[in-house]
């Protein structure tokens, strides 16, 4: 866990959490950092009692104080303080921490940019934070800490170091991206694009702009400045209640005009111009997607003034992320065999993309899709899933399917020779360490849950050693 050592005192508590809510607290005491974990938390912080999926941290507060907590934050019916430790009650933990967090942002007035989007963000984050560092000290989202737990940690690291902040902001039901919107209070938003996302919970695509465009409803609230991405046609149409944007795309008429185009293996290089300004950039990293996240972040920098070199160095400097096993359309090469590793999440649009860049790249050998479900669709996953799979019937790839969704539609398709199903995990991972060989690519993908880097550690762990 993220450590941090935002300082707060007795009279900053008071107002934020009402003077009677403050149990047992000595108002000389001032706090230094603020924690959710009970097992890395340090002397001084404040221990936020969170109820998380799996752990209730009311159950860990006892613990929290044992380990140096000064201060517990909890929901008075879940904790019984027999001991009589300083304990502020609330209504809700998550929303306490939230106000810790933008008590704390509210100290600092450099710019803070906020990204949310469909597909993308995540990237288009680190690639925003990579080219505007040859100008600024800049904080950015750790990792996928874009929710309303990991957002607050993250607005805690602030301090007056930093020049500059990137915040990724995350959603899988309504209301969230407003949620941390108000927390954040960010200057400056981009919103990468609208796709098929969450539809268990957002209903549809409607939805989803609705639930994404809360950054820009927030950026007009308070005078903000958006980056507006007119080739997605649900965001175009925001010039018309905009007052401050920046538009960036592939027509001529924009701050930013972006040309993307790829090789044969699929490295993107981006012609861009702005004003008097023209750039060519041969990006490192492969598929169009990281064309388009290149082509977002590029209008961030050169709107805070980072100069067509430092630009051009930038975008082909930037090295894909991967944490852990799992990547996102990173392209490895394991012993002969290339490997497209986007087991990062899935949902139709990224699952198209993906396939797209699986076909476009060349190969000698033969092309593999071991796919997985694409969760959080709710009642559009069967079409969903019968359209990506309609797509794949009766080609040259070799589909592997592995998932609850994925067998339901199969039954459909089970009478096209290049697709297979697999109920158990393991046995597509047999199965592919059987057929894989030298000279063939293989396209890895589903959504974070079907821990389908699983796969992509296997096919290493016989593979690497060839390399």
């Amino acid at each position: 866990m993220i450590k941090n050592k935002a300082k707060f005192e007795y009279n900053d508590l008071a107002v934020l959490f009402g003077e009677n809510q403050l149990r047992d607290i000595n108002p000389e005491i001032n706090y230094e950092g603020v924690s959710i974990d009970s097992r890395t938390i340090e002397a001084g912080n404040i221990f936020v009692a969170i109820v998380g999926e799996s752990i209730d941290g009311h159950t860990k507060i006892d613990h929290a104080f044992e380990n140096g907590a000064s201060l517990a934050i909890a929901v008075m019916d879940k904790y019984d303080n027999k001991s009589g430790n300083p304990v502020i009650f609330v209504k809700d933990t998550t929303t306490a921490l939230g106000k810790l967090a933008n008590h704390h942002r509210r100290r600092f007035d450099y710019p803070v940019i906020a990204i949310a989007g469909s597909n993308g963000k995540t990237t288009t984050k680190e690639l925003s934070a990579h080219l505007l560092s040859a100008k600024y000290n800049v904080l950015k989202t750790y990792k996928n800490f874009n929710n309303q737990f990991g957002t607050p940690l993250m607005l805690l690291q602030m301090t007056d170091k930093h020049d500059l902040a990137v915040f990724e902001l995350g959603t899988n039901q309504p209301g969230e991206v407003f949620i941390l919107s108000e927390m954040v209070e960010p200057t400056h938003g981009l919103i990468t694009n609208i796709g098929k996302e969450h539809l268990e919970f957002l209903e549809n695509i409607d939805g989803v702009e609705l639930e994404e465009t809360s950054l820009f409803a927030y950026l007009i609230k308070n005078d903000g400045l958006a980056f507006l991405n007119m080739d997605d046609s649900r965001l175009a149409k925001y010039t018309r209640v905009l007052s401050k944007f920046f538009s960036y795309g592939s027509d001529d008429d924009l701050n930013m005009r972006a040309i993307i185009k790829t090789n044969d293996e699929l490295y993107p290089e981006l012609n861009i111009k702005y004003n008097d300004k023209k750039i060519i950039a041969k990006m490192q990293v492969h598929g169009l997607i990281m064309g388009l996240n290149g082509a977002a972040a590029s209008a961030l920098a050169l709107h805070f003034g980072i100069n067509e070199n430092y630009l051009k160095k930038g975008l082909e400097s930037f090295e894909n992320t991967i944490f852990g096993s799992y990547g996102r359309l990173l392209v490895e090469n394991i012993g002969g065999i290339s490997i497209i590793n986007d087991t990062y999440n899935a949902n139709p649009e990224s699952m198209q993309k993906a396939i797209e860049s699986l076909v476009s790249m060349p190969v000698k050998g033969e092309r593999y899709a071991l796919l997985a479900d694409m969760l959080e669709l709710g009642t559009h996953s069967e079409n969903e899933h019968k359209e990506l799979l309609s797509s794949l019937a009766g080609t040259s790839i070799n589909v592997l399917l592995y998932g609850t969704e994925m067998g339901k539609q199969y039954l459909s398709f089970e009478n096209n020779s290049n697709i297979k199903y697999y109920s158990d995990k393991s046995d597509m991972i047999s199965e592919i360490l059987s057929l894989i060989k030298m000279g063939d690519i293989a396209l890895i993908k589903g959504s974070r849950g079907m821990k389908m880097e699983e796969i992509v550690d296997e096919i290493k762990n016989k593979f690497l050693d060839k390399s």
